[in-house]
């Protein structure tokens, strides 16, 4: 496990680019909220990724998948299309990765939780985030 800086420099496409600021912006959300970032784009092989991996204060292991949207006027919170995208296969993967991620690093009797948080960037100067503890 390493210690991942919450600030990338990406070059290349303007949607991963703008994935990754809301990334970001989710990676330090928690950070200020007292958790440790053990990880970010934690791939498991060829059955998923997660987006953000933390640690609170408590020993508690989060897996994070993040979405980055521009949001339409009157959408808002499991009625948006980006929780739309999490689907039951996007979970399974997910979960899939989180236990992998614990049987790599020896990781038993510790508590989990899989949260989601949506990044919605609007025309207002901060962007809303919606975030689901104990998601799924």
């Amino acid at each position: 496990m390493h210690d991942k800086s919450c600030t990338t420099f990406t070059t290349g496409m303007r949607r991963k680019a703008f994935a990754q600021e809301g990334e970001d912006l989710a990676c330090n959300l928690y950070i200020d909220n007292g958790y440790t970032i053990l990880d970010r784009n934690y791939h498991a092989r060829r059955f998923g990724e997660v987006d953000l991996i933390a640690q609170d204060a408590d020993g508690l292991i989060v897996f994070c998948e993040v979405k980055t949207r521009h949001r339409e006027p009157g959408l808002m919170g499991f009625e948006h299309p980006a929780f739309d995208a999490i689907t039951p296969k996007k979970r399974r993967k997910i979960t899939i990765s989180a236990l992998m991620f614990l049987a790599r690093y020896n990781l038993v009797n510790v508590g989990v939780r899989f949260d989601v948080m949506v990044i919605e960037y609007t025309d207002a100067p901060k962007p809303v985030v919606t975030w689901v503890k104990d998601a799924f």
